[in-house]
């Protein structure tokens, strides 16, 4: 994945005729935080939404939104949310007062 998101800066940086570098720094210093990170964190939040709105299996997200497998999914969800379970059953998601995004996981009853 590392490869992939260097090419990609090199791609965007070739398009906008700057360095890989500079354009990295840019883009860090506008958005808080690397090109590959916020790709990282775009995903996870994309599959925060697939989570709630479908009921596709874990294997069927990681190819939508990017992860080699389940297990890296699994992983890389937990390091964005902080949660430890995201396997089968239902999930849910509340906004607080403070407009924090919760998700909950249940099994699934059927």
């Amino acid at each position: 994945m590392v490869a992939q998101i260097g090419s990609l800066v090199g791609d965007v940086a070739r398009e906008a005729d700057v360095h890989p570098i500079h354009l990295a720094r840019v883009f860090r210093q506008y958005l808080g935080n690397s090109p590959g990170e916020y790709l990282r964190k775009c995903r996870m939040e994309r599959v925060q939404h697939l989570l709630t709105s479908s009921e596709a299996p874990l294997a069927d997200l990681s190819l939508q939104t990017g992860p080699a497998d389940q297990s890296q999914l699994t992983n890389s969800f937990k390091k964005f949310t902080g949660m430890t379970r995201v396997n089968s059953g239902v999930c849910s998601q509340k906004t607080g007062l403070d407009g924090v995004t919760m998700f909950s996981f249940s099994q699934d009853s059927s």
